[in-house]
């Protein structure tokens, strides 16, 4: 139960990430834009955006899933330095991973789209600015590997509730200055 309970919080904390998404988003649009114009836009980040961003993490799971049992290993082995070793090898390739797909997607946001999408071409500023979270969320996903291989298992939960908390914050604050930035043509 010590385990299992943080381990669980901690996936459920990025499940309720998406929730915040659905209840948020077009709740705050529709008061900058029309309802079906933000209907749109949250379908294109739910269905385009965030099928293309997750893309990167499906990728790095592998790491981080095979980091906790290695990391675990060593310290009960008392090898912290075996441990250290494997973390920063890890975080290495996360970044192998990340950054090219962050500024691949945000360099080609529009020719990604096209090419995935060819009959619904819009949603590629809406893709250039979440490229910016991948390096952030693999880094964090590795993170939480080497924590929960460490026994802090209840870090990766309690950051998750505080980046769930700063998510809802952040989309209050900031999805209705969407217009007066952009326009309701722009994204």
């Amino acid at each position: 139960m010590f385990v299992s309970f943080p381990i669980t919080l901690s996936a459920i904390m990025s499940t309720l990430n998406k929730n915040v998404d659905s209840m948020t988003v077009i709740r705050f649009l529709k008061k900058v834009v029309s309802e079906g114009e933000a209907k749109i836009q949250y379908g294109i980040l739910s269905g385009k955006v965030d099928t293309l961003i997750t893309l990167p993490l499906s990728f790095n799971v592998a790491f981080s899933t095979a980091l906790v049992p290695t990391i675990s290993a060593s310290i009960a082995k008392k090898d912290t330095r075996s441990a250290s070793k494997r973390i920063s090898f890890s975080m290495l390739l996360t970044m192998i991973i990340g950054l090219p797909c962050t500024f691949g997607m945000a360099v080609f946001a529009q020719p990604i789209i096209n090419l995935i999408f060819p009959n619904a071409t819009s949603g590629a500023v809406l893709l250039q600015i979440s490229a910016f979270t991948v390096i952030f969320s693999v880094l964090a996903q590795t993170a939480n590997g080497a924590l929960q291989g460490l026994g802090k298992i209840m870090i990766p939960a309690v950051s998750g509730f505080i980046g769930l908390i700063a998510k809802i914050i952040s989309n209050i604050v900031l999805l209705p200055l969407v217009r007066s930035k952009w326009g309701s043509n722009r994204f």
